[in-house]
């Protein structure tokens, strides 16, 4: 992820014919600019426009070509928005300025800390990361807390039938449900990293299972996506997996991932959600 400072600097040595603003979900901000507007006009429009207080995102997504053609493949940055939170200087007890440190405000009314440009930035994607999972595992529970008051109904119909005629549907049930409840308990233990990152800034680094074909995206959070992600991957036709493989492998990110791939094929990009959203 960079500035659109750093973009500038980007754009002097690439110099991209075509340039446009797009948010997270590929949504077009500001669209590329024609034959007839210059890209340095263009940019000057992206540049005011991720000034905009409407624009409460984190990070927004600057395409770049060199041909208006529809099927061309873009360079894609990750833009941070310098939100004002994060431009409002620490000063010391003794009244002096903390050099190249910014007061990153939290989700926290009461809580704050002290960090550097580089830290603020890697807290917020830890952030989107933790959302990302908590979304996901919300789904989840919603499917979960479905079969749950299912099965207690079919236990509560079994428990008639009286203790000295337990079936084996009972045990069955009974069973699934000791099974069904630890997930609750992971959802909770997600809610609580959730807080305390937002709060301390901190998160526990868990380590995905190495697999030779795929470079670990994910160092710092949503291992479920991540591995939901290789299966999809592994169930292509041996074109598709190759050339998915080898957007994974080049991806900085998991937003840089699913832009890499909702440009090469929507349809493809529109299955990934519905397998992430499904679970299994």
């Amino acid at each position: 992820m960079i500035t659109i400072e750093e973009f500038k600097e980007i754009q002097q040595d690439q110099d991209y014919k075509h340039l446009g603003l797009f948010n997270r979900s590929g949504d077009p901000l500001v669209r590329f600019n024609s034959t007839n507007k210059s890209p340095g006009d263009r940019l000057e429009m992206i540049e005011k426009r991720l000034k905009s207080p409407s624009l409460i995102d984190s990070v927004y997504i600057v395409k770049g070509k060199n041909n208006t053609q529809k099927d061309t493949l873009t360079d894609d940055y990750i833009i941070v928005k310098e939100h004002e939170t994060m431009k409002q200087t620490h000063i010391m007890p003794d009244g002096s300025i903390m050099p190249g440190a910014t007061h990153i405000e939290t989700l926290s009314e009461h809580k704050s800390g002290v960090y550097n440009f580089k830290e603020g930035i890697e807290l917020n994607s830890k952030l989107i990361r933790a959302e990302l999972e908590n979304d996901h595992l919300k789904i989840r529970i919603e499917e979960l807390q479905n079969i749950i008051e299912d099965l207690e109904d079919q236990l509560k119909e079994s428990d008639t039938l009286g203790d000295e005629q337990k079936t084996p549907i009972q045990d069955f049930l009974q069973e699934t449900l000791k099974t069904a409840i630890p997930i609750f308990d992971k959802f909770i233990e997600l809610k609580e990293r959730k807080i305390k990152l937002a709060e301390q800034g901190v998160t526990q680094q868990q380590q995905a299972p190495e697999n030779p074909e795929f470079r670990n995206l994910n160092q710092d959070g949503a291992d479920i996506l991540d591995e939901k992600i290789k299966a999809f991957i592994l169930v292509q036709d041996p074109e598709t997996q190759d050339y998915l493989k080898q957007c994974y492998n080049s991806s900085n990110t998991l937003d840089g991932f699913f832009t890499m791939l909702d440009n090469y094929d929507q349809e493809l990009f529109q299955n990934l959600k519905n397998s992430l959203n499904g679970g299994s």
